[in-house]
């Protein structure tokens, strides 16, 4: 069972979500960090933790080329590791960065893919 369904992961996202919430800059910077480490040490759970950071981050700063890239790196990840709440995250992370390029109809497609792989899956947070 990948780590995103279990009680500690639910606590690392609600710990993720206040440092983006308390200093969205500061979490970009922490982010970099975490991925650095993670890249070094060949750690690809902590790899997708920080991409999962970066893109919160960069959303709550509308930066969409960092929530764009970051995005893409993580779902791919995420469906490398098979996390599935990592997956419907960074789906909607995507969806959200193709809505800010004005692509509302594509967004929407996206969108609701997310919504279905959450509803597949049970993913009840990731509905919300």
């Amino acid at each position: 069972m990948p780590v995103a369904f279990g009680a500690a992961a639910l606590a690392e996202t609600h710990a993720l979500e206040q440092m983006v919430a308390s200093d969205p800059k500061k979490a970009i910077a922490e982010g970099k960090r975490r991925l650095a480490a993670a890249e070094a040490a060949g750690d690809k759970h902590a790899r997708l933790e920080a991409l999962r950071l970066l893109a919160m981050a960069h959303d709550n700063l509308d930066d969409n080329p960092g929530l764009r890239d970051a995005a893409k790196a993580g779902l791919a990840l995420a469906l490398e590791l098979d996390d599935k709440a990592a997956q419907a995250e960074l789906m909607t992370a995507q969806a959200m960065s193709v809505f800010n390029e004005g692509r509302m109809q594509d967004s929407v497609r996206m969108h609701d893919r997310a919504i279905a792989h959450a509803q597949a899956h049970g993913l009840e947070r990731e509905l919300a």
